[in-house]
């Protein structure tokens, strides 16, 4: 959940609300986190009966999506912001099965896939409206499946991004948005802040799945995440998100080792829906990090025990560290600069060229 919890819990902060309604209004938070924990498992728990066990993390998906787009919208006219939302979530459920039918095609299905999704959901790139998308993809290329259940997921996409589209257009049709489909991409600025993002996470997200397929890892989930969460708009806010996230998990780490190893087994449930519950309180992006991890190890505990967890969480977690410099390095060179000033010196020469031409035919 760690995806779109994150703008929730920013969004919701008793601190940002004025001191004489605080006491009101954390009642009211309270309140309304409870509600969202209880949509979210209630559809996860819905949508796992009706599509399988091995899809219970697109309801996840799905639900939390809903959750998003109740304040996040588009940027578009509702109805197209409705068709794109049921868009992406059709092109998650065929392309991220696709990937793994030959690994040479997997990079430039990636490329323009990733790219496709994030230019589509990213036009309120403050309200990070692109993060349940992208998200979502990752968790589709990192549990894939096939046969009946693989007919399943394409089958639960479907209804859950009707749903979800059906949610949107209710909510967000009196925005007055004007801005069509077709303005996305014809608004495309090939050096702008937002394109320049959008390459770089595209390009992040792809090496970290290529890694993934390469070395055949367990949990390579945490280098996407990790990916994900540090590709952000401004090159200068990813260092101390770094710095945090290492820490965070470091501590996250040190907590599972105290809290579950101490813990009878029959309480472990009820700890991570504690911890789930205080996330949506944080801000503090190193402590929303804490609580991640904690998620994370226990799921991991599947695989490896719980202190090789840690061990190779935080090394796929540098992995994904390493990835997100070496993509911003790339862009302190400004290559996409240098790409927009040749096809801007290759279209004059056309149009000389074409001048010279009709000249020519007078």
């Amino acid at each position: 959940m760690e995806f779109n919890l994150e703008a929730i819990a920013q969004s919701m902060s008793p601190a940002a609300m004025p001191p004489g309604k605080r006491r009101k209004m954390t009642i009211l938070l309270i309140l309304r986190n409870l509600g969202i924990i209880a949509f979210v498992f209630g559809f996860s728990y819905g949508y796992t009966l009706l599509f399988g066990s091995s899809n219970t993390v697109m309801g996840v998906c799905i639900s939390t999506t809903i959750v998003t787009l109740w304040k996040v919208n588009m940027g578009m006219r509702a109805w197209q912001g409705s068709l794109v939302i049921f868009y992406i979530f059709l092109h998650i459920g065929l392309i991220s099965h696709t990937v793994f039918t030959h690994p040479a095609i997997a990079i430039p299905v990636n490329i323009v896939s990733i790219y496709l999704i994030l230019t589509l959901s990213g036009q309120q790139m403050q309200m990070k409206s692109y993060l349940p998308f992208a998200t979502c993809y990752v968790f589709a290329e990192y549990a894939p499946v096939s046969g009946v259940d693989y007919q399943m997921r394409l089958l639960g996409l479907a209804v859950g991004g009707a749903c979800t589209a059906i949610f949107y257009f209710v909510v967000h049709r009196k925005d007055g948005q004007t801005h069509s489909v077709w303005d996305v991409f014809r608004n495309i600025h090939f050096t702008s802040t937002r394109h320049r993002f959008i390459v770089r996470m595209t390009f992040g997200l792809t090496v970290a799945e290529c890694i993934g397929q390469i070395f055949q890892l367990n949990k390579p989930i945490w280098i996407g995440m990790t990916v994900l969460s540090l590709t952000v708009p401004f090159l200068h806010e990813a260092r101390s998100r770094m710095i945090q996230r290492v820490i965070g998990n470091l501590l996250g780490g040190l907590v599972f080792l105290l809290l579950f190893e101490a813990l009878p087994e029959q309480y472990h449930m009820w700890a991570l829906l504690a911890t789930g519950f205080i996330y949506l309180f944080l801000t503090n992006y190193q402590w929303q990090q804490v609580f991640i991890t904690i998620n994370s190890l226990s799921g991991a505990r599947v695989f490896y025990s719980a202190d090789t967890a840690l061990e190779v969480r935080l090394l796929l977690v540098l992995v994904g560290i390493a990835i997100v410099v070496a993509i911003n390095l790339l862009e302190k060179l400004d290559l996409l600069d240098r790409i927009d000033i040749a096809l801007r010196k290759w279209r004059r020469r056309r149009h000389y060229k074409q001048i010279l031409r009709e000249k020519n035919k007078q």
